[in-house]
């Protein structure tokens, strides 16, 4: 099964990369003369270069993790492994909610074979940038994915 970070950045992203191509390629569907293309391509890289640099800052996000019976791993959005959880081993877990969006607040389930600390408690969104995703596997904590986990058999970590 496939479990991704958060759908809500997913969307997010199909909508800014949908709007990247509009600026870049919509000046060319219209024929003018090659002034008027010059300063509609230079105003459509100006358009699309802050959702570029948007979608760049938020690629670590597209993370998703593949369950199997042993194990959870964890990839990144072009399907590099980040981190394997092995479920044989002793796991140490944390449930925390956090920022996910201006309006959305979620569960999280942050896994690990070692010991490890949320850094800020006030401030979980800004864990998810700072976390190492090679050491520590995080998704959701929802409906969908607690059947999954058997936190009554891992040990919680205290934060």
């Amino acid at each position: 099964m496939k479990i991704y970070f958060s759908q809500v950045w997913r969307d997010r992203a199909k909508v800014m990369l949908l709007a990247i191509i509009v600026c870049l390629v919509g000046p060319l569907m219209f024929p003018s003369s090659v002034l008027n293309e010059f300063f509609l391509l230079t105003f459509s890289l100006m358009m699309a270069l802050p959702g570029i640099m948007l979608l760049k800052g938020d690629i670590w996000r597209f993370t998703h993790v593949i369950v199997e019976e042993h194990q959870f791993t964890s990839y990144s959005v072009f399907n590099r492994k980040l981190y394997t959880l092995d479920l044989a081993k002793l796991v140490y877990y944390e449930i925390f909610k956090a920022r996910v969006d201006l309006f959305y607040i979620h569960d999280f389930i942050a896994l690990s074979n070692d010991p490890f600390e949320l850094e800020d408690h006030k401030d979980k969104r800004g864990f998810f940038v700072r976390y190492d995703q090679r050491s520590l596997l995080v998704m959701p904590y929802n409906d969908k994915t607690k059947p999954l986990v058997q936190i009554n058999k891992w040990e919680r970590i205290c934060s």
